[in-house]
């Protein structure tokens, strides 16, 4: 694992359910790879913070630079306590739908309010890599879009013990 590796999670608890749901996605939850440790920076409600990869996470490799991975660690640090909350989700959830409206768009590009794929995207779009470069609203990411993305794309993928 490298910075810059993104760490797909699916879970059966209810609210990760609710999230895949929402979100239409077969994931629930992104981690951003900091370290060659398995460290990472994830979004939570009450904000984002230092965790693991965790067993059983897919993590997808995209294509970044040498210079781009040396950025990750300290653009998510500066993220470090971000939240993000049900709202955020519905939008993400709407927007998934094709609800293209003003109010949902806003919701969506705060920076300071970031559900754990709007994280991992910021930090790669501020790294210099635009992973959806597809015209949609910057951050407009479910955690499912980085699975589709990697798998379509080929990027390397290690199933994590």
């Amino acid at each position: 694992m490298r910075p810059g590796d993104i760490a797909l999670a699916a879970s059966s608890a209810f609210v990760g359910r609710g999230i895949q749901y929402v979100t239409r996605s077969r994931y629930n939850h992104v981690r951003l790879v900091v370290d060659t440790d398995g460290g990472v920076i994830e979004a939570n409600p009450d904000g984002a913070d230092r965790g693991h990869v965790h067993s059983g996470d897919v993590v997808v490799s995209p294509p970044l630079t040498d210079e781009q991975r040396a950025r990750i660690p300290a653009l998510a640090e500066a993220l470090l306590g971000t939240p993000y909350g049900f709202l955020d989700v519905a939008a993400l959830g709407l927007a998934s739908l094709g609800f293209d409206v003003p109010s949902v768009r806003r919701r969506i590009i705060r920076p300071d309010r970031l559900f754990c794929s709007q994280l991992a995207d910021l930090v790669l779009t501020q790294a210099g890599y635009q992973p959806f470069a597809d015209g949609r609203t910057p951050q407009a990411v479910s955690p499912g879009d980085f699975a589709d993305l990697a798998f379509r794309e080929g990027w390397p993928v290690i199933q994590h013990p």
